[in-house]
């Protein structure tokens, strides 16, 4: 709208069209009310346990939701020239070309995470750390669309009162989940020498079932020389 322009047209009855700019007031008080509910919840859990003397369990899980229920109103109202004798245009939409858009999706996510460690020194320089553990990660999300026009009145905007002539509905969804089992042993000698061998097994849904999983081990040596005695002194 132009704020250098009237709202009403010269007898005050109507809405001006402000030399096509549009009438800001006249959207603002006739336009109907969208509605776009968007919301997300996010959650996570942790427990950590001891059940022995250096056996220590972990166990996470963590769940995201959401949302949308979306509802778009384009309905019609004319805008008038000054001295009322026409109407230039109407705002929004045109009088048989009014419509309802609506848009509905949910989401889950969902993580799942458990291992155990066990961490213990024998003779005072024979230390062994080993964990063992598996995960899983999966999403879903479904969707759905659907939009009417040329309602027959602009009082009541339920989806099924539009013209079928040039309705359209739509809507899909996806899911995936990643799993994976994974484990490490850990060797130390003398806090000098460190040896360490660690296993994973990951699956994806994404890959073609003949591809889906993986093995993948790998393994690591160190050597921490400044504890040798020619190197302390």
């Amino acid at each position: 709208g132009m704020p250098n322009h009237p709202v009403y047209t010269q007898s005050g009855q109507h809405y001006f069209a402000q030399g096509g700019w549009g009438n800001a007031v006249a959207m603002a008080r006739e336009g109907e009310t969208a509605n776009f509910d968007n919301r997300n919840i996010n959650t996570n859990f942790k427990l950590v346990g001891t059940i022995l003397p250096g056996l220590r369990v972990n166990l996470q899980t963590g769940i995201n939701y959401g949302y949308a229920r979306n509802k778009d109103i384009a309905n019609s109202f004319p805008l008038y020239n000054w001295d009322e004798s026409s109407i230039v245009y109407y705002s929004i939409a045109n009088p048989d070309q009014t419509w309802v858009s609506l848009y509905n999706a949910e989401n889950t996510y969902r993580n799942f995470t458990g291992y155990v460690e066990f961490n213990r020194t024998f003779a005072g320089q024979h230390q062994l750390d080993i964990m063992a553990g598996a995960s899983q990660e999966e999403n879903d999300f479904d969707w759905f669309s659907a939009f009417r026009n040329n309602f027959a009145n602009d009082e009541v905007w339920s989806i099924n009162l539009g013209s079928t002539a040039n309705m359209s509905n739509d809507g899909g969804g996806s899911h995936w989940a990643i799993r994976s089992f994974f484990s490490r042993i850990g060797y130390v000698f003398a806090n000098k020498y460190m040896l360490e061998a660690n296993l994973r097994y990951d699956g994806s849904s994404r890959f073609h079932p003949d591809t889906r999983w993986g093995l993948f081990p790998g393994i690591s040596a160190g050597w921490r020389v400044s504890e040798e005695k020619f190197i302390r002194g």
